[in-house]
């Protein structure tokens, strides 16, 4: 009888995680691929991505664009290509292409202390950086190439200087973010309202916004990762206190004498450790509360139930362990988003890979002067053949020179690559935890160019 309830309750999981590997092409496809549809979904299904988005480019123009998959994962409805994703930190060269129009306006200076814009001071009522002669001495200019010297630490902000501004490179999140606030107090206006007004209208981005909502709706693909990243939010902090707190109460000398550990004391061990961790996550990350509380309650009902077949509660433990890295496999969304929501020019912009394609366009258009073509120059070599524009990547490839940037937010990855010579670029934003592995295999596919895209180097 036990072993026929656990077959079929091992084959069902089975069925629910072939179910959820499926994905399906999208609608509204604009142009005609040089890549394979099966190239593309085999990409998806191999990296655990739902719902991806794809946009490629040929001399300066969008020729192709098209949503495959779904937005969340089993249950979700087709991407199309106005399906918006979380672009992550691909927020960080659109800021920058809005500051540097900024600075073509004459409202910000590239070279001198952002401190020193005319309406800072009296839009400062509480500084965001704690003021000191190196704080206040930051740039614009060290903020986009990455020498401000402030960290990457975002979840929790660690505003802390790292090293001394203009000193050397470090990828900045703290930067960028400290770039919104830069914005707001030297305009007046929200990093959204000058982005609206400088860029989005013009270039025809007219769905893409900074304003991160707490909860993506309408046609939106929220971020999507391996149900395994919440358990393991869960799990492995729970066994260690399991772990714990049984050793307490063997120091204490109560489980040795009557050696029924899991029978008479295991309630109370389950309980302490279920409540002890969520007070450690309230205090690291209270976003990760209400996960963690689904999660106990989950593990808790499907040990009940599991004990009632199998009657052992030794058993039972463990077979409830099994499930959960079985239900790891299967990619899907909860209805709690640990990206903060808000406005950040580091990692808040919400678009798709038609609206960037647009933004890349604008890059490639020879029309554009001023801050576009400031953007693209080679500020920084970090090592050979590799740089840093003003908040963009670039490298040398073969002859060619490509700029580029990555967007990671949890469940949320992005890429786009392009080819200033040839004018030719992919874009590609997915809602999976692998999206930039299989985008770096269309590049590899579409522009020839195989390499590993880390902006950190």
């Amino acid at each position: 009888m036990v072993k026929e309830v656990m077959k079929r309750l091992l084959f069902f999981i089975f069925v629910i995680v072939i179910v959820s590997s499926r994905t399906g092409l999208g609608c509204q496809t604009y142009g005609n691929s040089p890549i394979d549809d099966s190239t593309v979904l085999g990409l998806m299904k191999d990296n655990q991505i739902p719902g991806l988005s794809l946009t490629l480019i040929e001399n300066g123009k969008i020729v192709f664009s098209k949503g495959y998959g779904k937005t969340r994962g089993v249950f979700g409805r087709a991407v199309d290509s106005e399906t918006l994703f979380q672009v992550a930190s691909i927020s960080k060269p659109v800021a920058a292409a809005v500051a540097l129009q900024l600075v073509e306006k004459g409202v910000l200076s590239l070279d001198a202390p952002v401190l020193e814009a005319p309406v800072v001071v009296s839009y400062l009522p509480k500084p965001y950086l704690e003021s000191s002669e190196k704080t206040d001495s930051i740039t614009l200019h060290q903020i986009l190439n990455h020498t401000s010297g402030l960290s990457n630490n975002l979840f929790p902000k660690d505003k802390r200087l790292v090293n001394n501004p203009g000193e050397k490179f470090l990828y900045s999140g703290i930067g960028f973010d400290y770039l919104t606030e830069v914005i707001r107090l030297s305009t007046g206006k929200t990093l959204q309202a000058e982005a609206l007004e400088l860029l989005f209208d013009k270039a025809g981005m007219k769905n893409s916004s900074f304003k991160m909502p707490f909860m993506m709706k309408g046609n939106v693909a929220p971020p999507s990762m391996p149900v395994m990243y919440h358990i393991v939010v869960f799990l492995v902090p729970f066994l260690l206190l399991v772990l714990v707190f049984t050793l307490l109460l063997a120091v204490c000398g109560r489980i040795l004498k009557k050696q029924k550990i899991v029978q008479r004391y295991f309630w109370a061990v389950l309980i302490a450790a279920v409540a002890a961790e969520l007070i450690i996550v309230a205090v690291l990350l209270v976003k990760l509360v209400p996960i963690v509380l689904i999660s106990a309650v989950l593990f808790v009902a499907v040990f009940l139930v599991l004990t009632k077949v199998v009657k052992k509660q030794k058993f039972a433990f463990l077979a409830t362990i099994f499930i959960w890295i079985i239900l790891a496999l299967i990619p899907v969304q909860l209805p709690f988003d640990i990206t903060p929501p808000g406005e950040s020019a580091a990692y808040s912009l919400v678009s798709n890979s038609a609206e960037l394609g647009k933004f890349v366009q604008c890059m490639l258009d020879d029309s554009q002067t001023g801050g576009w073509k400031t953007m693209l120059k080679k500020d920084l070599m970090i090592k050979p053949s590799e740089y840093w524009g003003l908040g963009i990547g670039l490298c040398e490839y073969e002859g060619k020179t490509f700029a580029w940037h990555t967007g990671i937010n949890t469940g949320a990855t992005s890429l786009f690559v392009v080819d200033l010579e040839n004018k030719k670029a992919v874009v590609c934003v997915t809602n999976g935890n692998n999206g930039i592995k299989a985008a770096s295999e269309l590049v590899a596919e579409y522009l020839g160019v195989d390499k590993n895209w880390d902006v950190g180097m």
